[in-house]
């Protein structure tokens, strides 16, 4: 069965929200699909970046690659709105 990456712009995802942004480093590096280009944050933490699909669909794996991170937490929603977020999972730094 052939996966898609439905978080790259290329498949309709949008970055609609980043705490920071540097010009050389925009936010919507997240979902450009190449691992030479990123996103970096220009201020205070926390900070945290929406992404929205397109359309709704199951997401079986999720590989994130960061830096220098404390605690990664990932949030859901389910409506076509940026509102009603559910918590997934929250990493600490060990």
């Amino acid at each position: 069965m052939k996966s898609t990456n439905f978080c790259l712009s290329t498949e309709g995802a949008d970055v609609i929200l980043a705490t920071s942004n540097d010009e050389k480093y925009p936010p919507e590096n997240i979902i450009d699909g190449r691992s030479e280009t990123f996103w970096t944050t220009t201020g205070l933490f926390p900070q945290e970046f929406i992404i929205s699909l397109h359309k709704c669909v199951m997401i079986s794996k999720l590989t994130i690659q960061c830096y220098l991170v404390q605690t990664l937490r990932i949030e859901k929603s389910t409506s076509k709105d940026p509102v009603d977020f559910e918590h997934c999972i929250e990493k600490e730094r060990q």
